[in-house]
């Protein structure tokens, strides 16, 4: 019985490459095809720009959803910005709410949110106090949740507002 070798398969194989790559450029020949063209067909076929491919449009994907999910953190960072006493609470639900908007989007981007908390100034706690006060004495069911958050948040933002008139 004939031993086949490693080597007796890989002059095997490169034959069989050499022939086919042979018929490959004469019918890119026939069919005016320039060699260039032939390479870069090669090229896009290849395991390794399918790969690079693969990855690119991962990338790509990984930013519109961090994207999407910072712009929703963003609302939420808006909504909240009178919730919280201090720069310690304000961490410890904006981590949460941060997991909770990837795990809702499905977002595998593994990046967190760029937020920090900000004290509000006289001025913002003067308008939010016009606002909440509005929203706390609506009537409608359908601003039901509005109605529930003023009131929730009323009180803090005349604390911090008494904390800032009497420094």
């Amino acid at each position: 019985m004939n031993k086949i070798t490693i080597a007796d398969l890989s002059e095997e194989l490169l034959d069989v490459i050499n022939g086919q790559r042979a018929v490959i450029n004469k019918l890119a020949e026939l069919a005016g095809l320039s060699s260039g063209q032939v390479r870069v067909l090669q090229m896009e076929a290849s395991q390794r720009h399918q790969r690079a491919k693969a990855a690119e449009a991962k990338a790509k994907a990984n930013r519109e959803a961090y994207e999407e999910d910072h712009q929703q953190m963003a609302a939420w960072v808006y909504a909240t910005r009178f919730d919280f006493n201090n720069a310690k609470e304000w961490g410890k639900a904006a981590a949460t709410e941060w997991l909770v908007i990837c795990e809702r989007n499905g977002s595998e981007h593994g990046r967190d949110h760029s937020f920090k908390y900000h004290e509000p100034t006289q001025d913002e706690l003067l308008e939010a106090l016009k606002d909440l006060e509005g929203w706390s004495r609506a009537t409608e069911e359908h601003n039901k949740d509005r109605r529930e958050h003023a009131q929730r948040t009323l009180p803090k933002v005349k604390a911090k507002l008494a904390a800032l008139l009497t420094a």
